[in-house]
């Protein structure tokens, strides 16, 4: 109903590789103090979209006369939104710089067109605290350009999941012995020879780590990785597969560390296995 009654200004898609579908669904888009006083005045408005929202005017003039008109009278030249996920995860999961706290903001002047999309380009704000996810701003000009071209303005954000090592400590609280353990799975990464580690509870575990093999977070699998132990019984050795279907890496459980050759700081996913 909406699309019949207003004129649409711009849209923005929201992408993330982390979410199975590629579409971030659980995200607040708050129009700034300025962008709201605008939109109060002049009757525009925002609507969410399966991908992200669209933002409306109503208006009998172009589109140029009528944003050169709100730039000239407001003193503006700009939307603003600030971005809150409702997931508490979304900077964890999200590839943002591991050692710096701050946000990310999105610029319709600071964009590239790849295969004929237009991708607003992240610049890192750092910020000691901030209460939102990332923000998004829309110059009029840009809007006006799109228009001219005979394009409607649609802008698309797209955000990497967090890539981590994967650190399995395997814990035998069993009483089997296993001459050998080893995780095995249905894609091509390898992980390292375990290496026998001691807890900070004191238990001792097996460490499988994928060691240079970074794998993104997911919401939902697409690796599996099943745990093997081989046993000799009465001469016969036989490996059989002790647990299929490994738990994956979740973005409520990381940790840091720091690389032996040239220090810079990574982000490890530990799991723990007790068989």
């Amino acid at each position: 109903m909406i699309a019949s009654q207003f004129i649409l200004l711009f849209s923005v898609a929201i992408e993330h590789t982390y979410y199975t579908n590629g579409i971030c669904v659980d995200l607040h888009y708050k129009p700034s103090q300025q962008t709201q006083i605008v939109m109060d005045r002049y009757g525009l408005q925002l609507q969410r979209t399966l991908e992200g929202f669209s933002f409306y005017a109503s208006t009998d003039q172009s589109i140029k006369d009528f944003l050169n008109y709100i730039k000239t009278t407001e003193d503006t030249t700009s939307f603003s939104f600030d971005v809150v996920s409702m997931n508490q995860d979304f900077t964890v999961f999200t590839d943002y710089p591991i050692t710096t706290l701050g946000v990310f903001s999105f610029d319709s002047s600071h964009s590239i067109v790849v295969d004929g999309v237009t991708i607003l380009k992240e610049v890192f704000e750092p910020r000691t605290a901030s209460n939102i996810s990332f923000s998004v701003t829309v110059d009029y000009d840009a809007i006006i350009r799109f228009r001219e071209s005979g394009n409607n303005p649609f802008y698309t954000i797209k955000f990497r999941a967090r890539k981590t090592q994967w650190r399995y400590y395997i814990i035998n609280n069993s009483n089997q012995h296993f001459e050998k353990l080893e995780i095995k799975g249905d894609s091509e990464v390898q992980f390292d020879a375990p290496i026998e580690v001691t807890l900070p509870n004191n238990a001792t575990a097996l460490l499988f780590s994928s060691g240079d093999t970074k794998l993104p977070l997911q919401e939902n699998a697409t690796y599996t990785f099943n745990l093997l132990g081989t046993k000799t019984n009465l001469g016969n050795t036989r490996t059989q597969i002790i647990l299929n279907g490994l738990p994956i890496a979740k973005s409520n459980s990381i940790e840091t560390y720091t690389e032996e050759e040239g220090g810079t700081t990574q982000v490890a996913s530990p799991l723990y296995i007790y068989i």
